[in-house]
């Protein structure tokens, strides 16, 4: 594993950097389970901060927080990662539903008039008008 890090490393030298390395190689440190809970935001100054669903799934990665990092150091190389910071993500607020119909700029306005017979004397009136 420790040759993987070593090798992306090197043939990316000062192209990638580290947080595109730790970001190519979470889910594989991190396990799938942790990977789909999880979202990696940033790495700065050997401090990785990791974004989680809840409290719960924060203070469980928090156990868990020296064997990720073990596996990202196998995978990615050492020194990478310092320190992992678990942060609970701000609730998402899910898209409204319109409440009325949005209205269509192509309706034309004679279809508001209820009675049949005056929106064609309306519609026809409007043609010769504009003639």
């Amino acid at each position: 594993m420790e040759r993987t890090g070593r090798l992306i490393r090197k043939l990316a030298g000062s192209l990638v950097s580290p947080e595109e390395i730790v970001r190519a190689v979470w889910a594989e440190a991190a396990g799938e389970k942790i990977a789909r809970h999880t979202v990696v935001r940033s790495v700065a100054e050997g401090v990785l901060l990791v974004e989680v669903g809840d409290a719960v799934w924060r203070s469980q990665l928090e156990t868990l927080e020296p064997q990720v990092r073990h596996r990202l150091d196998q995978i990615a190389g050492p020194g990478l990662v310092r320190k992992i910071r678990f942060q609970v993500a701000a609730p998402r607020r899910r898209p409204a539903r319109a409440l009325e119909p949005v209205p269509n700029a192509a309706r034309d306005e004679a279809d508001s008039i209820a009675d049949p017979v005056l929106r064609r004397v309306y519609r026809m009136a409007r043609r010769k008008a504009s003639a």
